[in-house]
């Protein structure tokens, strides 16, 4: 995810690849035959057509990104808060 300047967070691709459906187990393997292009160069109408809509189609609002890293840095928050205490009483014994 991107920040935006109104400070929210926006979708963005690094890399995509076109390649033929796979039934059953996906290859973790990409072979030479499938076409891949660094997001950089992607036409923003194919960006919005093939990213964006199919991502907010799934629920991936931009709301959705700002909810999502606001709670995960809220979680990240407690685990580190948690580590301290924990650093605080092994020092402490």
């Amino acid at each position: 995810m991107v920040k935006t300047e109104e400070g929210g967070f926006d979708f963005t691709v690094e890399e995509f690849f076109i390649a033929p459906a796979v039934n059953g187990v996906a290859k973790e393997d990409i072979g030479d035959e499938v076409y891949s292009s660094s997001g950089k160069y992607i036409d923003p109408k194919l960006h919005d057509l093939l990213f964006v809509r199919y991502l907010e189609e799934r629920g991936f609002s931009p709301d959705f990104c700002q909810q999502l890293v606001s709670f995960v840095t809220h979680h990240e928050h407690a685990l580190y808060v948690a580590f301290l205490d924990s650093i605080k009483k092994f020092v402490a014994e």
